[in-house]
């Protein structure tokens, strides 16, 4: 089941609101991570990097795989 972003799009409109310059990057489907955020970070100093974790579970009822340790790990 996709799940938006809605956490992440709250504190980013809350964020360019008061004057901040705001890039998000979305993970999701890359398949190299280190280099989406090396050629995102790349001519852009960032006072502050915020992580937003979609999905701490497979959405499953039943047998139930959580996801966070994984996302630890990485």
């Amino acid at each position: 089941m996709l799940i938006l972003p809605l956490g992440l799009g709250c504190v980013a409109a809350a964020a360019r609101k008061t004057g901040h310059e705001v890039k998000i990057v979305d993970l999701m489907t890359a398949k190299d991570t280190f280099s989406v955020i090396r050629e995102a970070l790349t001519g852009f100093d960032p006072s502050c990097i915020g992580i937003a974790v979609r999905n701490i579970d497979d959405q499953r009822m039943e047998n139930t795989q959580f996801l966070l340790d994984e996302v630890k790990e990485s």
